[in-house]
């Protein structure tokens, strides 16, 4: 992985309207590159439902199973790729940076906007399914994706919420 250059996302449709969003990527066959190695200003979370994924981030490769979630900080380099399992699906999660800096205190308080600016070892950003169960983490996922199959789905604003929830439990 130290070989390819990642690519700078500068442009996200998902997230033009709200600054965030919350989707189910299409189902990603075996041995398959999921996301390919890049970039961008965006905070993004991926929780796998089926199938394993090995992740990268950084040069820090992780392998990931149903109830496992990731967290990609902002400008940190990361790519996915499915292991063997014929079907793998997974969630994505991404809100812009701004967002934590409109609701974060300035000066030396602000460390919540701070944590998701780039990649630090130190920070946990890999969770098991056994640490998520019963966590406010699993319940803002699990609000998202009923949510996200409802008819109505979830306004806006409740996205952004939760997915402030979700970052302030990690």
């Amino acid at each position: 992985m130290k070989d390819v250059k990642p690519r700078e996302e500068l442009h996200d449709s998902r997230l033009d309207s709200s600054g965030c969003c919350f989707f189910k990527m299409p189902t990603v066959g075996a041995f398959s590159m999921a996301a390919h190695t890049h970039t961008h200003d965006a905070i993004e979370g991926i929780y796998v439902t089926r199938g394993s994924i090995k992740v990268y981030i950084d040069g820090n490769e992780s392998l990931l199973t149903p109830g496992d979630f990731v967290l990609f900080r902002s400008r940190g380099v990361h790519s996915i790729f499915t292991e063997g399992e014929p079907k793998n699906d997974y969630y994505v999660f991404k809100i812009i940076t701004s967002h934590l800096h409109n609701v974060s205190p300035h000066g030396f308080q602000g460390n919540f906007a701070l944590r998701f600016s780039v990649f630090n070892p130190e920070l946990k950003y890999i969770w098991k399914k056994d640490e998520l169960e019963g966590s406010v983490i699993k319940a803002g996922l699990d609000r998202l994706i009923t949510d996200e199959s409802c008819k109505t789905g979830i306004s806006e604003i409740g996205r952004i919420i939760t997915g402030l929830g979700i970052l302030e439990a990690v």
